[in-house]
């Protein structure tokens, strides 16, 4: 818990606030787009920890209900805010839904085709010719893959699956629609060598777990929902850079029969999509061409009645003023511990060269004596002895100034020239 008050201090430095003299609670309704669990940590770790009520707010979370939309619910409310998918949101807007975007949670999708390791489909060259299994809300998003990709739907034989991961393993479907932080995390979690294709990866361009409210809320409640976006990042800096305690306060204070693990290894993939864009110091940010460029996909596969505009789908004024922290470091052959020697540089080598190369991306929390509190892996290596090398390397010889949060990447061709 030192850590977390450490957090809690640096987020009181960076709001600004104060319990002198403070106003009444605003109350604020967060509808979820699912159920409790690790997608949702940030907000969680949160509210459990005071920081909404600290900056003035009375939230409450609803899990998804599933006799109404989120949209349905968050419009009819006077004070609600919700999250789901962009597509979603841009749809609901073309048929006259008073909504806004207001930031995100995930910077990039979490869709992924995932197959058994065994059968080799590395890519969808492979995948020609083969069963794709697919939800009913993804057969889009599936079109858009093939197309950027150069492929055509005929090629592959495609059918509609909902969520369940038998017709994978039972070999109905050669590859099946799948998310990094969901079905991947329960095949790994089973020992099962797989493979995936990230939507992302392949020019799929889409937000996910996309905040937003009415346009009536967001003129009568923006000062309320700018606090609300600033202690939700705060919120999400905590839970990614302390996975396993997240993972821990999600199962024991919202949903008990949860499985632990699971739900750690889903908050490690968050941490790549929620830092996707902007990087750790803006967990929650939009970028204006990203939405550009979805709404333009979303018009040109004809999944809107009409045609949405960026003003109207979107207001970036709340996330633009959001506080940052310091910028990216590049790590090179000059950062070095006390003393001029480079830190187990035999060891470091033999790991570059062995190892997938590839950035690595690291944040630490900083406290107050300068050491790292806590180390989070952006994106984790597909094998674990890099990332373990440097975390331990982060832990026990390096030092900034106190306080605060860094973020590094680490360039093995920078600092281990071939």
């Amino acid at each position: 818990m030192k850590l977390l008050r450490l957090m809690a201090l640096f987020a009181s430095l960076a709001w600004g606030w104060t319990n002198f003299g403070a106003p009444p609670l605003t109350k604020l309704v967060f509808q979820l787009d699912w159920h409790f669990n690790s997608q949702f940590a940030g907000l969680l770790l949160a509210q459990e920890l005071g920081w909404y009520r600290e900056a003035g707010l009375d939230v409450t979370f609803l899990p998804v209900d599933q006799n109404q939309t989120v949209v349905e619910k968050v419009v009819a409310g006077t004070n609600w805010i919700g999250c789901s998918e962009s597509g979603v949101l841009v749809n609901a807007r073309s048929k006259g839904a008073p909504i806004k975007a207001i930031g995100t949670m995930f910077q990039a999708s979490p869709m992924a085709l995932v197959s058994l390791q065994t059968k080799g489909y590395t890519n969808l060259s492979r995948l020609v010719g083969k069963t794709l299994g697919i939800h009913p809300d993804g057969q889009k998003a599936l079109e858009f893959l093939l197309t950027h990709d150069g492929f055509r739907r005929e090629q592959f034989k495609v059918i509609e699956k909902d969520h369940n991961l038998k017709p994978l393993l039972d070999g109905t479907c050669d590859a099946v629609q799948g998310y990094l932080i969901d079905e991947i995390v329960e095949l790994e979690t089973l020992k099962q060598p797989i493979n995936f294709i990230p939507y992302y990866e392949h020019g799929y361009t889409a937000y996910s777990q996309v905040y937003f409210t009415s346009d009536s809320t967001l003129k009568t409640h923006r000062d309320a929902i700018q606090k609300f976006l600033d202690v939700s990042r705060s919120g999400w800096q905590a839970a990614l850079v302390q996975p396993e305690m997240a993972a821990n306060l999600v199962i024991e204070k919202y949903a008990p029969d949860l499985d632990r693990e699971y739900q750690r290894r889903s908050l490690e993939k968050i941490a790549r999509l929620a830092t996707f864009e902007s990087g750790f110091g803006r967990i929650g940010a939009m970028n204006p061409s990203t939405w550009s460029r979805m709404l333009s996909s979303l018009r040109d596969l004809k999944v809107i009645s009409r045609p949405v505009s960026l003003s109207e789908m979107t207001d970036f004024s709340l996330i633009n003023t959001m506080i940052t922290w310091p910028p990216i470091s590049s790590i090179r052959t000059d950062f070095h511990q006390p003393g001029g020697a480079y830190p187990d540089l035999v060891a470091s080598t033999r790991w570059a060269q062995n190892s997938f190369p590839r950035l690595l991306d690291l944040v630490v929390a900083v406290n107050p004596e300068g050491y790292p509190a806590a180390v989070m892996m952006v994106k984790p290596s597909p094998t674990t002895d890099m990332d373990k090398h440097w975390t331990e390397q982060v832990v026990s010889r390096w030092r900034w100034p106190a306080g605060g949060w860094r973020q590094f990447r680490i360039d093995p061709s920078v600092v281990f020239p071939q």
